[in-house]
């Protein structure tokens, strides 16, 4: 059946009904999207100290010194 046959048939005399749902009413509401889950706080990017070579070179030997059992051939 048209729809215009139907209107005519469900609607009383001088009344124009409106469509229940349009079309443009769907795509502004979205039913069952999923609700926004809140954003974790991103945690800081570690930063390595500054060491120069001699630092490192000092490090080394110190731990080597303390731990002559590792080092030995």
């Amino acid at each position: 059946m048209p729809p215009e046959a139907q209107l005519e048939l469900f609607t009383k005399e001088g009344e124009a009904r409106e469509p229940l749902r349009t079309r443009s009413l769907d795509l502004a509401e979205p039913r069952r999207k999923k609700p926004v889950a809140p954003q974790k706080p991103r945690q800081k990017t570690y930063k390595m100290p500054e060491f120069t070579q001699q630092d490192i070179h000092d490090m080394m030997s110190d731990f080597i010194n303390k731990h002559p059992e590792r080092f030995r051939r």
